[in-house]
C-alpha cells in the first residue's frame, strides 16, 4: 500500500494526499504487521502466508492488525485513514472494493475505539 505507485487497475491514495493523522494511521497499521510477525515463530509465519492467500484469511489478519493498533492508542488515526480513503475519488473501484472487503470500516473502528476507551477508563 505504501509503495502503490497508482498505476494499473488497483490505485490507492497517494501518500501526499493524506492528512498527517491518516498517515500516522497507515504507518501504525504497517508497523503492527511487524509486531504481529515478531510474536510468531517460523511455523506461525509460514502458516500466516498460507492463510493470506484466501480472502477470509486476509480479512482475519488485517482485522487483527487493526485491533492491535486501536488497542495501542492509534484508533483515531486509523479511523482518519479509513475515512480519507473511503471518500477519495481518485482511488480505483478495484481498490475501494478490496478495502471494503478486507479491512475494518470506519464505523467498526469507532466501535472498537469506544470499547478500548471504556475498558481503559475502568
Amino acid at each position: 500500500m505504501i509503495f502503490n505507485q497508482n498505476m494499473g487497475k488497483s490505485r490507492g491514495v497517494p501518500l501526499n494526499e493524506l492528512s498527517f493523522d491518516a498517515r500516522v494511521g497507515l504507518f501504525a497499521h504497517e508497523l503492527a504487521h511487524i509486531i504481529d510477525y515478531r510474536r510468531k515463530r517460523s511455523l506461525g509465519i509460514i502458516a500466516l502466508g498460507f492463510k493470506y492467500v484466501t480472502k477470509r484469511g486476509k480479512q482475519e489478519l488485517e482485522h487483527t492488525i487493526d485491533r492491535i493498533i486501536i488497542w495501542r492508542g492509534f484508533g483515531h488515526q486509523l479511523y482518519q485513514y479509513a475515512v480519507e480513503v473511503s471518500k477519495n475519488q481518485a482511488i480505483s473501484d478495484d481498490y475501494r472494493k478490496r478495502r471494503q472487503s478486507i479491512y475494518l470500516q470506519p464505523e467498526e473502528i469507532i466501535e472498537l475505539i469506544k470499547i478500548v476507551e471504556a475498558h481503559r477508563s475502568e
